[in-house]
């Protein structure tokens, strides 16, 4: 008998089932922490295994993937061939002049001229007027009230 089969005899269908369960939750917190610039390789690479360990388990019970798996991944690719690159909003929509995008403190999406600068940093960027021509000119955008990271909505128009 493999170690999965055993496994499966040993702690039944149901505890192995929840067990995969846990295993998937624990990889996804791993993977969001990842995200949020808390993430540990080795902690990644650690549920990774325990994943492939229980799905190893449920292939047994429930069979295996690969007519599934080779249809998802043509399809993968599909889409990755005929994607275009992801954009946070719809620039078929904007103003011709529109060449920047952002989403404000109350979340209101505003188109910009130029690359959005928040209030505060519009205030420091005063202290030096003399060598800033562009806000004399009025070529400077600014977000009014921009809270929290907004410049993670900041995006520039595709070319």
């Amino acid at each position: 008998m493999t170690t999965p089969e055993l496994a499966l005899a040993i702690y039944g269908r149901e505890k192995q089932i929840r067990k995969t369960l846990e295993e998937l939750a624990e990889l996804s917190v791993e993977l969001h922490h990842a995200l949020d610039g808390r993430g540990d390789s080795a902690k990644i690479l650690e549920e990774m295994a325990d994943v492939e360990i229980m799905i190893g388990q449920m292939k047994l019970l429930y069979g295996q993937t690969d007519g599934w798996k080779e249809k998802k991944l043509a399809r993968l690719e599909e889409r990755i061939h005929g994607a275009k690159p992801a954009t946070r909003y719809d620039w078929s929509k904007a103003p011709k002049w529109a060449q920047w995008a952002a989403r404000d403190a109350d979340g209101q999406m505003a188109w910009y001229t130029s690359k959005p600068i928040s209030l505060e940093d519009a205030r420091k960027e005063w202290q030096n007027w003399p060598y800033r021509i562009d806000w004399i000119r009025g070529e400077q955008s600014c977000i009014l009230d921009a809270y929290g990271d907004w410049r993670d909505s900041l995006e520039r128009r595709p070319e």
